[in-house]
């Protein structure tokens, strides 16, 4: 709220986000309010990430005359079978590795580009919020700058892999990991298919489609800890 006003009061064009209607922040003043859906029941789109895609999109179009905003829709559109199939694609291993993971003390989790994203989302909001365990998102452009010499043959490592510019990175961590860690939990967007949407947008859909198989992978593991994604020590808890 104190954002928001200041960004006003500065002469700031300020949008804000919310995924309730009844937020402060509709209130606060600025030029849109922006509402999406709650990410385990709203399609894509109408997610964070897809309302993102799509105000971005549009601000771009705004500002440099381009056709991103109705191109970013129809991907988003396209893209909502492909996660639903991909869940069920990876499955299978989701389970597996949730039994293999669920006594780990710490779980890294690797990922470049777009996708740094989902290692971030899924080590502080998952793993460290929701589970407790302590866990360290590291970009694999930074893994061989000292963080690789941490991994031993029990190492639980989760490597996201996307089809964007930065895939090369990823891939070398893949083969270091593979050589080093029994522990190799690898969601790999190359194994969904993914020909229906326009390749230009691909990468950024790819991390949707790796947030909804990590998100099931948390509710697995939740599972099999008997520890409910909904416990919470301190956050809107106690004062911070």
């Amino acid at each position: 709220m104190k954002a928001a006003a200041f960004a006003k009061e500065k002469g700031a064009t300020v949008i804000t986000i919310a995924m309730v209607d009844s937020s402060p922040l509709q209130s606060s003043g600025g030029k849109l309010f922006v509402k999406y859906g709650h990410y385990e029941t709203a399609d894509a789109i109408d997610t964070s990430y897809g309302t993102m895609y799509l105000l971005s999109a549009g601000i771009v179009d705004n500002q440099e005359h381009t056709n991103h905003l109705e191109k970013m829709i129809e991907s988003l559109m396209k893209v909502q079978p492909v996660i639903q199939h991909a869940k069920q694609a990876f499955l299978l291993r989701v389970l597996d590795y949730a039994k293999r993971f669920k006594d780990a003390k710490v779980i890294y989790s690797l990922s470049s580009g777009s996708n740094y994203s989902q290692s971030y989302v899924l080590c502080n909001c998952y793993l460290m919020e929701m589970q407790w365990i302590n866990a360290i998102p590291i970009h694999a452009g930074e893994f061989f700058h000292g963080p690789f010499e941490i991994i031993e043959k029990d190492s639980p490592v989760i490597l996201f892999m996307g089809l964007d510019s930065c895939r090369a990175l990823e891939e070398r961590a893949l083969t270091f990991c593979k050589k080093y860690t029994d522990n190799l939990f690898v969601l790999d967007a190359s194994e969904c298919d993914v020909s229906n949407i326009d390749t230009e947008y691909v990468g950024y859909m790819t991390t949707l489609i790796l947030n909804n198989v990590s998100r099931l992978f948390c509710k697995k593991l939740s599972i099999e800890r008997e520890h409910s994604l909904d416990i919470r020590r301190y956050m809107h808890i106690v004062e911070y």
